[in-house]
């Protein structure tokens, strides 16, 4: 029963982190990556790979430039709740 607890847990946290990586990629707060990212992450994607964490704000920051055709900087679907909230983002 403590490991299916555990693996709820783990899945929870997963999910947090994915929607925290949405959230600051949509809001164009790059820089905000390494909270989501460990230094030494890796992320390949159809452009390329980009290794360590500096490389992958560097290429995701220039991917967003590329495809901000619209001059907003920022893709806010999100906002982000008080910390004190049951759930610190919304959509």
């Amino acid at each position: 029963m403590e490991n299916a607890i555990q693996q709820l847990i783990d899945r929870e946290a997963i999910r947090d982190l994915r929607t925290l990586y949405a959230h600051h990629l949509d809001g164009n707060n790059i820089q905000a990556l390494s909270e989501v990212f460990a230094a030494d992450a890796v992320v390949e994607v159809t452009v390329g790979k980009m290794e360590g964490i500096e490389a992958i704000k560097s290429g995701l920051q220039e991917a967003f430039a590329l495809y901000d055709r619209d001059n907003r900087r920022s893709f806010p679907f999100m906002r982000k709740r008080p910390a004190n909230s049951p759930s610190e983002l919304q959509l």
